[in-house]
């Protein structure tokens, strides 16, 4: 189980650091405004993360 959650977070932080290639500084600090698909792929790893580190 635990080795389960941290190959998801490696996961989910290799495609915050990955980022957007259309848009380089979007970090995920605000929710994506759905204009674009790979920021909102960026925002829901975040919110996917934020809710494994509540864990």
């Amino acid at each position: 189980m635990l080795e389960d959650n941290l190959i998801k977070k490696i996961e989910l932080l290799e495609i915050l650091v990955e980022g957007c290639r259309t848009h380089p500084a979007y970090r995920a600090r605000r929710s994506a405004t759905g204009n674009c698909a790979e920021c909102v792929v960026v925002w829901n790893a975040r919110q996917q993360l934020k809710e494994l580190k509540c864990d």
